[in-house]
C-alpha cells in the first residue's frame, strides 16, 4: 500500500464517551479531516453496537436498556460487540491518501499495526487468511473474518469494521482488556452458532489486569513505528457535525434500529 499523503497522521486520543457521541465522532472524522486519522477511546457507559445492516431483532435491545447499556447502530459492517473494558481504535484514510484504495489493502495494513501492539504486550498474534466461523452468527467476536487479528491457539483477540464512502475509508476495532465483552451473551436473541473461534481479552492471555492507559501507550506506540504521528483533537467544524449527526443519526431509533 502506498501512501501519497505527506506528513503526519493525526493521532487523537479522545477518553470516553457514550456510543452515538463515539460513532458520530469517527464518521465526523471521515467526512471532514484533511490528514489520515488513528483515534483511541472507549465507552461509557457500556455499549452494545450493531452492525451497519444488523436486524436489532437478533439482540434483545430492551433488556440492554434495561441493564444501562446504550444501544447504537455502527456506520460500519459486521456483527454485535459489547463495548465495556476496552480499547477503541479507528483508522480514517481518505481516497486521496493512497495511490491505490483498496479495502483489503487497508484492513492487512492496519492488522498489522495492531499485531505489533499485541506483540509489544507480549501476545503472539496473527491474522487469518480465511473465515473462521459462520457469517450469521450475531456476535462480532465469534467469527474471525479475513485479516482478523487472532493468537497464535486460534482466539479472536481483536474485532474490527470498516465502511467505505466516496471519500474516505473508516476501519475500527475493539480490543478487549478483560473478559466484560463476553456479557454480549445475555443480549443475543438469535443463538450463537458453534464452530467458531472462541475469542480471548489481553487481560486474559497475559494473566493479569490491563489498564486503559497502558493499552493506550503500547498500541500508540506501535502504531508510531510506521507511521509518522502529530497529537490532535477534533476541529470545530469537526465537532460540530458530530453534534448534528447524534442530534440526526446516532441519538435516534430510526437509525439505531432501523433494521
Amino acid at each position: 500500500m502506498e501512501f501519497v499523503h505527506e506528513g503526519p497522521f493525526r493521532m487523537i486520543v479522545d477518553g470516553a464517551h457514550d456510543g452515538p457521541v463515539n460513532m458520530a465522532r469517527d464518521e465526523a472524522l471521515s467526512e471532514c479531516s484533511g490528514r489520515p486519522v488513528v483515534r483511541f477511546y472507549t465507552f461509557r457507559p457500556a455499549t452494545l453496537s450493531l452492525g451497519r445492516f444488523q436486524p436489532a431483532s437478533s439482540v434483545d435491545v430492551a433488556a440492554a436498556r434495561r441493564d444501562g447499556l446504550c444501544v447504537v447502530r455502527r456506520p460500519t459492517g459486521g456483527q454485535a460487540v459489547l463495548h465495556d473494558n476496552e480499547l477503541t481504535y479507528s483508522v480514517i484514510l481518505a481516497r486521496s491518501h493512497l495511490r491505490d484504495f483498496r479495502k483489503r489493502e487497508i484492513y492487512r495494513f492496519i492488522s498489522e499495526l495492531l499485531a505489533d501492539g499485541l506483540r509489544r504486550f507480549g501476545v503472539a498474534a496473527g491474522f487469518s487468511l480465511q473465515r473462521r466461523g459462520s457469517a450469521r452468527n450475531p456476535d462480532c467476536f465469534a467469527t474471525t473474518g479475513e485479516y482478523e487479528l487472532a493468537t497464535a491457539d486460534g482466539r479472536k483477540i481483536v474485532g474490527s469494521a470498516q465502511a467505505t464512502s466516496r471519500r474516505a475509508c473508516l476501519q475500527h476495532g475493539s480490543i478487549p482488556l478483560d473478559d466484560s465483552f463476553r456479557r454480549i451473551n445475555a443480549y443475543l436473541k438469535t443463538p450463537a452458532e458453534d464452530g467458531g473461534p472462541t475469542p480471548v481479552s489481553i487481560g486474559e492471555v497475559l494473566g493479569r489486569s490491563v489498564g486503559l492507559e497502558e493499552a493506550i501507550a503500547v498500541f500508540a506506540a506501535a502504531f508510531a513505528r510506521q507511521l509518522d504521528l502529530e497529537a490532535s483533537a477534533l476541529s470545530p467544524d469537526e465537532e460540530a457535525l458530530a453534534g448534528r449527526l447524534v442530534a440526526d443519526k446516532y441519538g435516534r431509533d430510526e437509525w439505531n434500529l432501523r433494521y
